[in-house]
């Protein structure tokens, strides 16, 4: 079969078995399937570079070899039966790199990629500000970076190598620290198991993650511990956590409800900003262990929940809270410097 015939069968039987999709999403998912099963198992190839460094142009009247068609007919029975397609090739591109998933793991977004894009900024500036200091970076306290509800690590990751990427000799990577925490051992041994075939990122570079329950009464114990001293050190703590509704289930594709952990999805309808509000109060209790400080919160939300979730945070002190929108013009992500 050539390379043409196998995406006109496979955007064929998408739309017959697969109703959930558009006819346009049918022809980019068989395309984008064959591109990557014809790339060799790229996930396989974890290193930290631009998604795009790899490329294949397929010739549509070139013949597929009879083991990567058998790979295909493979890829393309799950994709009929659901399964998104990030889990079936095990991996997903955010922010220009390739992040190992699967079921243990929610998809990375694009709207998340535009907080990464948010917190990088105020890294740098932080950057840049501690430049001028007694120790640390330049002379000045390098800044600790927690991502909390890390699932695969992107958000960590990807603003770790933004980091490294971008120093230009400016200064050496392990003086930022970056974690990434969450409560699911499964997805964690995700998190740390991204670019180990990486030539730049050393064990020092490398982001630590660990377990714990920010629902828990110690959690803030559990993070300093981990963390260690962070007195008068700059605090960045940014978190995508569970935000969905459970009475926004109906509004949602059954590829997602079917196959992505629900834990990492949905909140009770009863108390949907439970964990924004128990990761402000992390922040507080931190804050305390930073001494004069100013930890900076950097959250992605639900979007019918802005202004919820602002007043949350201005009644225990995060006074200039405010919301950001998305792309889209969507109440997507809240920011605040305590002060």
């Amino acid at each position: 079969m050539t390379f043409g015939a196998f995406i006109r069968a496979a955007r064929k039987r998408l739309q017959e078995e697969a109703a959930f999709y558009s006819p346009e999403e049918c022809a980019a998912l068989a395309k984008r399937m064959l591109l990557a099963v014809c790339a060799g198992c790229r996930q396989s190839m974890q290193y930290a570079l631009p998604a795009n460094d790899v490329q294949l142009v397929l010739a549509e009247n070139e013949e597929i070899p009879s083991p990567v068609e058998e790979e295909c007919e493979k890829a393309l029975d799950r994709l009929c039966k659901g399964e998104p397609l990030e889990y079936v090739l095990g991996h997903a591109e955010f922010c220009g790199y390739e992040f190992r998933v699967n079921a243990s793991t929610l998809i990375p977004r694009p709207e998340t990629e535009e907080l990464v894009s948010i917190v990088g900024e105020h890294l740098r500036t932080v950057i840049t500000e501690a430049s001028s200091g007694d120790c640390g970076i330049n002379g000045g306290a390098a800044p600790v970076v927690l991502d909390v509800c890390t699932g695969s690590g992107c958000i960590a990751w990807s603003l770790l190598l933004d980091y490294v990427n971008g120093l230009n000799g400016a200064a050496s990577p392990e003086q930022v620290r970056f974690y990434g925490c969450d409560i699911s051992e499964d997805a964690l041994a995700v998190a740390a198991s991204q670019f180990q075939q990486s030539p730049s990122c050393t064990d020092v570079q490398r982001p630590e993650f660990f377990k714990c329950d920010v629902l828990a009464p110690d959690a803030a114990e559990v993070i300093h511990h981990r963390i260690g001293d962070i007195k008068n050190v700059p605090l960045i703590i940014v978190c995508n956590p569970p935000y969905v509704c459970e009475k926004e289930r109906a509004l949602m594709r059954s590829n997602v409800l079917d196959w992505e952990p629900s834990s990492a999805l949905f909140v009770p309808d009863a108390s949907p900003l439970i964990f924004y509000e128990a990761v402000a109060d992390i922040t507080l209790k931190l804050a305390q262990a930073c001494g004069s400080t100013k930890p900076a919160l950097f959250f992605e939300i639900n979007e019918n929940l802005g202004p919820r979730t602002v007043g949350m945070l201005k009644s225990k002190g995060f006074t200039n809270a405010r919301c950001l929108k998305d792309l889209f013009g969507k109440d997507r992500f809240v920011e605040t410097v305590r002060k």
